[in-house]
Formats: structure tokens, C-alpha cells, sequence
């Protein structure tokens, strides 16, 4: 027997608790609307618990040029010790490293603060229109039962656009060939010591992808460049692929 639908009432409405979702509920939720984070996993902030750093959030000339909630992340990280720091790979980009352990810890205080009401092992089932073709609600699912969530706005943070393409929306996917992108592989490590390969990048900047980007490079030699590598103490090193040994070990 099915059970009777819940019926609930949001200002805003979120579907897809990644760090995309993070940073539009918790924006939402400090301008003073009532907010809901939906995800169909068991945690929120996606890819900043994947291992992965933050790219683009500074770019190439060491300007910060992303701000707003990812401040607040990184002030959370630092008061629970997670915040590792910006650094430069020397090559093309600067980024951001952090625990992710940690930083899950960090996205939930901050959601906390703001108020965010958030719905984890739920997934969206439709999409209702008003007469204009406009989202005035969803279908949740979990196991509570249905709930039907109406909303003033809804955004569509689920990766997929899975909440546009119930509402009718035109999308693309993939090349015209049907190809997408494939995933990457994110593991973690304990007990490396960097310094050996850095000092193997220092005396043997030929087999180091370096100085790419002419703003990282800064009029610098490749010498200058792997010793800044060396002096930063973080292993974040590109080798050649076009040197023999790594040839080798690429088959």
C-alpha cells in the first residue's frame, strides 16, 4: 500500500549536496530564506571529500578570486586543524589543500550555522510544473515515504541537471559521438616522504612539466623554477612523459 504523500513548504529548494549545492544552500539560507539541501547519498560536499584540492579558487597571479562560503570552509578548517594551505604546482595553476576528512566536518558546521535543513538518502522522483511550465515542487523519496516539496525557487545542483531534465529542459550529453569524459582515480597516502623526489626534481628540471603558464613562470629559468618547487616542500610535481624513464613507466 502506498503511503500517503508528506506536503512540505520551502522558500528554497536544493537538489545535490555537492560543493556546487553546498555553497547555493548555505548562500540562500544566510540571506534569511528558509532552505532545504537534498542528496541522494549519505553525506554532503561531494568532490571536497573526494581528496581532490580546489582549483580556481586563485588563480595564476596568486589572487584569491572565489570568496563568499568557501571562506567560511576554510575558516572551519583551520579552527579544526584541516586547512593545509595554497600552494603552487609551478606548472600552470594554484590551489587549494585541506583535509577531507576534516573538511566534512566543516561543510555540515557551516550549513548548521545558516540553518539549512538537509535531506540525506533521498532522491528526487519528478518534477511538478505550474501552468507556465515553471517548478513549483518536487517528488522526494526516502525512507520516511514520498514528500511533496513546494518552493519559491529551486536550483539544480544534482551534476546531472536531473531537476531541468524532469522540468523538460533542453540538454546536451557528450560529443557528438556519444563520448564523455572519464573519471578519475582519487586515492590518499600516508607516510611519503617528498623531499627525495624534490631534490630529484632539482637536479633534473628536464624531466619536470614547469613554467607552462608564462604568469607562473614570471620570466624565471626552469633552475629558478624547480628550486621554488623545492623550497614549497609539497610533492606537487608533473613529470615528462617524453623522458625515457617515465615513457617506460607510462606502457
Amino acid at each position: 500500500m502506498e503511503a500517503v504523500l508528506h506536503h512540505q513548504q520551502y522558500d528554497v529548494v536544493v537538489i545535490g549536496g555537492g560543493c556546487a549545492g553546498v555553497a547555493a544552500a548555505a548562500g540562500a539560507a544566510r540571506n534569511g530564506v528558509r532552505t532545504l539541501l537534498v542528496d541522494a547519498g549519505p553525506t554532503v560536499g561531494g568532490e571536497l571529500l573526494s581528496g581532490m584540492t580546489i582549483d580556481g579558487a586563485i588563480n595564476a597571479r596568486g589572487e584569491w578570486i572565489v570568496g563568499g562560503v568557501l571562506n567560511e570552509l576554510i575558516e572551519e578548517l583551520e579552527k579544526l586543524d584541516g586547512y593545509v594551505g595554497a600552494f603552487n604546482d609551478w606548472r600552470l595553476i594554484r590551489y587549494i589543500c585541506f583535509d577531507p576528512v576534516v573538511m566534512q566536518i566543516a561543510v555540515m558546521n557551516v550549513l548548521r550555522r545558516y540553518g539549512v535543513d538537509v535531506l540525506l538518502h533521498t532522491m528526487m522522483e519528478n518534477v511538478i510544473l505550474d501552468g507556465g511550465g515553471r517548478a513549483k515542487g518536487v517528488v522526494l523519496r526516502n525512507k520516511r515515504g514520498r514528500a511533496v516539496v513546494e518552493a519559491a525557487a529551486f536550483v539544480d545542483c544534482s551534476g546531472d541537471g536531473d531537476l531541468c531534465a524532469m522540468a523538460g529542459a533542453p540538454f546536451e550529453l557528450g560529443t557528438p559521438d556519444g563520448e564523455l569524459q572519464p573519471v578519475s582515480l582519487i586515492f590518499r597516502m600516508s607516510g611519503v616522504e617528498p623531499m627525495p623526489l624534490l631534490a630529484f626534481v632539482r637536479e633534473h628540471p628536464d624531466y619536470v612539466a614547469i613554467g607552462e603558464s608564462e604568469v607562473i613562470r614570471g620570466g624565471r629559468t626552469d633552475e629558478e623554477i624547480v628550486e621554488e618547487l623545492y623550497k614549497q616542500g609539497q610533492p606537487t610535481v608533473f613529470l615528462r612523459r617524453s623522458r625515457r624513464g617515465c615513457r617506460k613507466a607510462s606502457k
